[in-house]
């Protein structure tokens, strides 16, 4: 009788064992499949827009990035729309203290944000900490900027085809905005 609970336990343990295994195997071939592949031609989500993103400023899609003075690292005073001008920009407006600003700075040192053929430009209203910790240019730029603007969330992005025009705005991060998304605009 012994003997016959022993098989049958063994037994039990063999299929949990194999059952387990299965569940891995089939949890980890879907998260490849919808990592590398997207999930969403699968469900049919909607796939995100620029209209979608969250944009608590007063500016808006198809406007031009307001004119306005910045300051680089010896506080020369550069206009930013010459540093627009002529080059699809990637533009983050980031805090000191601000984790998702990190966040966006961690992105940008992975190559994960900006895709090639567009200029980063950083602007910040306290830069130093920023000029302290990476190696990016970052530009002061006047708080007056910011308010008139209502520039409040932190990170807020922004990109720009050639002319200034904004394609994106976004306040906050999100890693839905990535280099891919941004390359398809």
């Amino acid at each position: 009788m012994e003997e016959k609970q022993s098989i049958v336990s063994k037994s039990f343990l063999i299929k949990s064992f194999v059952s387990i295994v299965v569940i891995i195997i089939g949890v980890t071939a879907g998260l490849f499949i919808a990592t590398n592949f997207g999930i969403v031609k699968w469900v049919h989500a909607k796939t995100l827009s620029p209209e979608d993103i969250k944009n608590n400023t007063t500016l808006h899609l198809g406007e031009s990035f307001p004119k306005c003075e910045v300051f680089d690292e010896q506080n020369n005073s550069v206009d930013i729309e010459s540093l627009i001008q002529g080059k699809k920009t990637f533009i983050g407006v980031v805090s000191n203290g601000c984790e998702a600003c990190m966040d966006l700075m961690n992105a940008l040192g992975n190559n994960r944000m900006v895709p090639d053929g567009f200029q980063l430009i950083l602007l910040s209203s306290e830069p130093k900490y920023f000029y302290e910790n990476y190696d990016y240019q970052v530009y002061r730029i006047p708080y007056e900027f910011l308010i008139k603007y209502s520039i409040d969330s932190y990170p807020t992005i922004f990109t720009t085809n050639e002319d200034g025009t904004l394609k994106i705005i976004c306040s906050g991060y999100t890693d839905l905005l990535n280099k891919k998304f941004i390359e398809q605009l």
